[in-house]
């Protein structure tokens, strides 16, 4: 009687395993990763990998926003304003940042985005609201200095000389 060493059993088990994952789930044979959140989208991000983790973002936003919490919900807000093409709908949703969720982890950054919209379109009176909010609203804000700086030479740049 011939018997299978101990080790090559073992190989063929884990071999079939594996097999049997991949026609369960063929996507992990390829590598990419179904699971739907928000680490996952800023690690595509950071791999500059946009498309992927704009699908990913979409399908969280369908599946797991309405029941996220306050904080993932404020996360998924600001990673769809990060990735999106369409200005607009980024300002609306850092807007919205600061509407829905004052003092929110985000707010802060999405006010300083939302200035320098405001300088790229050349509107400084509503950059230096943006920054006002930023300066009176988040007084212990990392961005507090930069805020002030801006100001000063938002402001500054509007005086005639």
């Amino acid at each position: 009687m011939s018997r299978t060493p101990p080790s090559r059993g073992r190989w063929s088990f884990s071999l079939g395993l594996l097999a049997l994952s991949c026609l369960i789930n063929p996507a992990s044979l390829s590598g990419q990763d179904l699971e739907v959140d928000l680490v996952g989208v800023e690690q595509r991000m950071a791999e500059g990998r946009f498309e992927s983790a704009r699908s990913g973002l979409q399908a969280w936003l369908e599946t797991t926003e309405p029941s996220a919490s306050w904080e993932e919900r404020q996360r998924g807000i600001w990673l769809r304003a990060l990735l999106t093409i369409d200005t607009q709908m980024a300002e609306r949703d850092l807007r919205r940042l600061v509407i829905e969720y004052p003092g929110g982890p985000y707010s802060g950054r999405a006010l300083l985005r939302l200035v320098r919209g405001a300088q790229a379109r050349s509107d400084a009176s509503r950059a230096l609201s943006y920054l006002g909010t930023l300066l009176s609203d988040y007084p212990q804000s990392a961005l507090q200095a930069e805020a002030r700086l801006l100001y000063n030479q938002i402001a500054g740049a509007g005086q005639s000389p």
